[in-house]
């Protein structure tokens, strides 16, 4: 249980982390060393398995860009890769070391200077993170890993084990395709996206229908003919659109009620969502103001968000979204 009165430093609350999931992974190849190790020093197990990531738990201030740079001129290392090296399967586990060791400092540069809550970490989630992250080579996906790790030191839970189950599968090319769909998301849950064969060729954004179905593959998005929400859903609440949000208004006198044809993000697709870093699209909110307006209805883009007390919004900016222009014959969609 974490106590929300207690801070520490966010790279000893990595450290924790590593330290348990290394004992999951790494440990079965550490055994012989492990033991001699426990004779000289009288260290529990899991102390010893930590012996490579020991500089996560030093003081904050020290910078965690040193911390790769550092790991060679550390004796107690040398030792440890050397007993793997002499270990049967000691050129793959090397290379699964190297590995963990390049995305836990990428997190390490995220967390450096950062406080947060202070938590001992789900051993389950700890021991499925290394599992699954230790074959992974490429460095783009090691960046992306490396933000799932950050995210739940700052954020515990952020990322399910079901989730992690669907990342594993992910391949440089799948994750590369989800960042550029990501900057359509709205709501963190859901992408606006008509597919009635008009407004298929009248589309101005660069989101691809070819990419959506790429990514329901991978277990990101749901497709379906039936998928929408009602627009008198969008009245009580604003859906965020990355650090904006969105308002759609009634023109005077419209009483229209219809569905806007949306596809929701899976719950993987949702919580990798959070570690994206998107951007707003405005030929896409064009193509979202076009539909909007035919139907009577205005679409807004707002800044500074904020609920009052009362439970009334204030925001410090609107911009109103102008549909395209439609040209003379253009059939309604």
């Amino acid at each position: 249980m974490v106590d929300l009165n207690i801070l520490a430093p966010a790279l000893d609350v990595l450290a924790k982390l590593t330290q348990s999931g290394l004992s999951a992974t790494i440990g079965p190849h550490l055994l012989a060393w492990r033991a001699r190790k426990e004779k000289e020093a009288e260290l529990i197990s899991s102390e010893s398995e930590a012996a490579t990531f020991q500089a996560l738990t030093e003081a904050q201030a020290q910078a965690a860009n040193n911390f790769l740079e550092r790991l060679p001129e550390n004796a107690e290392t040398v030792e440890w890769i050397s007993e793997i090296e002499n270990n049967a399967f000691g050129s793959q586990t090397k290379k699964r070391i190297n590995n963990q060791v390049k995305i836990i400092g990428n997190a390490a540069k995220e967390l450096e200077n950062k406080e947060v809550q202070d938590h001992q970490p789900d051993p389950d989630w700890a021991a499925r993170f290394f599992e699954y992250s230790q074959d992974i080579s490429s460095e783009h996906l090691q960046t992306l890993w490396s933000k799932i790790l950050s995210g739940e030191i700052q954020n515990p839970g952020q990322t399910s084990l079901r989730t992690l189950s669907v990342l594993r599968n992910l391949s440089q090319y799948d994750a590369i395709v989800f960042e550029n769909v990501a900057d359509y998301i709205i709501g963190e849950a859901f992408l606006f996206f008509d597919n009635t064969p008009f407004n298929q060729t009248q589309r101005e954004s660069d989101l691809r229908y070819a990419d959506l179905i790429h990514l329901q593959e991978c277990g990101l998005i749901t497709l379906s003919s039936s998928t929408g929400i009602s627009i008198s859903e969008f009245k009580e609440a604003l859906p965020p659109y990355h650090e904006k949000h969105l308002l759609i208004k009634n023109k005077p006198n419209s009483q229209n009620e219809f569905i806007l044809p949306t596809i929701p993000l899976t719950s993987a697709g949702r919580e990798l969502y959070k570690i994206m870093k998107p951007r707003i699209q405005l030929k896409y909110l064009q193509d979202l103001s076009t539909f909007l307006d035919e139907r009577e209805y205005q679409l807004v883009l707002l800044e500074g968000v904020e609920q009052l007390s009362d439970g009334s919004l204030t925001y410090t900016r609107e911009a109103h979204v102008q549909p395209r222009p439609t040209q003379p014959g253009t059939p309604p969609s």
